[in-house]
């Protein structure tokens, strides 16, 4: 009898480490998951702030006096500052 409760205590024991084991692989293939999401989300965001930076021109926007800011040329006030535009 003494045997079999050696026996039990070892397999308790692995059941115990490989449960440890497999918590670790699992929280670790989590994580990688979870980044290449976030990385893939933060690219799609600077591709649509590249390409809205790519449709300012002089010919549809200009500058506002104040912070600098591209604005539309129809716009009467700065979107980024609030600064009211003078018609030109």
């Amino acid at each position: 009898m003494g045997e079999f409760n050696q026996y039990a205590g070892n397999i308790v024991a692995i059941l115990i480490w490989a449960a440890v084991i497999l918590i670790v692989i699992f929280l670790l293939c989590r994580e990688i998951v979870c980044w290449y999401f976030k990385i893939n989300q933060i690219v799609g965001l600077l591709s649509v702030i590249k390409s809205s930076h790519e449709m300012v021109s002089p010919e549809t926007h200009i500058r506002c006096p104040d912070c600098k800011g591209f604005i539309p040329k129809e716009a009467k006030k700065c979107m980024h500052c609030g600064c009211s535009l003078v018609p030109q």
